[in-house]
């Protein structure tokens, strides 16, 4: 019952959102459980999909520095996206367009790994760990994190970016405040 009212959510909302774009392509896959829309929005490329207890928005373009990225998540009662497991973090990595580097919600502030979610996941609990290795980018104030995925390699980086580089970037928002 939940999973069709997410669906047909899922569908009105990206119809709503898409009415300025004569391009829209929704795709549900029962055997995943996830609803999938592409649609271009006064210039926005976005991607809408719906795992399990989380709504996703993939921003493609325009790309944003990490904070105008986090505001734009906001405007939708969104945050940039936060992985709690390393299984939520391969179910949205399957999703996500290969070859893109795109913020997620963590920056270095207070030199402590602080990630931005209202409903916060203690860093220490998470099945993988955030280092301050060198061949992923040096660890500092002005330093945002962000997701790498490359599917032909399975292989999921996060690195340490420039704040005010612009990049793609994922907005999550819970599915009970939807």
């Amino acid at each position: 019952m939940l999973r069709t009212f997410l669906l047909i959510f899922n569908i009105f909302i990206a119809s709503l959102m898409c009415n300025h774009s004569s391009n829209i392509h929704v795709q549900h896959s029962e055997q995943q459980n996830v609803t999938t829309t592409d649609c271009l929005i006064d210039n926005h490329d976005l991607l809408n999909f719906t795992l399990t207890n989380f709504s996703y928005t993939f921003y493609g373009k325009p790309t944003m520095q990490f904070s105008d990225a986090e505001q734009e998540c906001e405007k939708s009662n969104k945050n940039l996206f936060v992985p709690s497991t390393f299984d939520e973090l391969h179910a949205v990595a399957a999703l996500i367009p290969e070859g893109e580097c795109f913020w997620i919600g963590m920056k270095y502030i207070n030199k402590n790994f602080t990630w931005l979610r209202d409903w916060g996941v203690n860093i220490a609990e998470l099945p993988f760990e955030i280092s301050d290795d060198e061949s992923y980018g040096h660890v500092n104030e002005e330093n945002c994190l962000s997701c790498h995925i490359e599917k032909d390699k399975m292989m999921i980086e996060l690195h340490w970016n420039n704040c005010s580089s612009e990049r793609p970037f994922l907005c999550q928002q819970e599915a009970s405040t939807l």
